[in-house]
């Protein structure tokens, strides 16, 4: 796997840390804004060598899952804070 497609992988892992520990739900649109800037980047041959076929499919796929990881993050703090909360009898979040 050469670089470029490893920061395919990169973004999303990035998003799940960020969501499971920040916490915070205004991190949802970030994964959208950063593909919608590579592939405009891409389109002005800042990086790469343009669009190719599938571009639209891509844009949308890699922004899906990199939202779906940082709701994944989020997911996961959250269970984490009201397992923490329901263990020391603190109740319902």
């Amino acid at each position: 796997m050469d670089y470029q497609m490893a920061q395919h992988f990169v973004i999303p892992l990035v998003g799940f840390l960020l969501g499971a520990f920040l916490g915070s739900a205004w991190l949802l649109p970030l994964p959208v804004l950063y593909w919608t800037v590579f592939f405009l980047g891409l389109e002005e041959g800042q990086w790469g060598y343009g669009y190719q076929d599938g571009w639209m499919f891509a844009l949308v796929l890699w922004s899906f899952v990199s939202v779906a990881s940082v709701a994944l993050g989020l997911l996961v703090r959250w269970l984490v804070r009201w397992r923490r909360r329901a263990r020391l009898g603190a109740g319902p979040i």
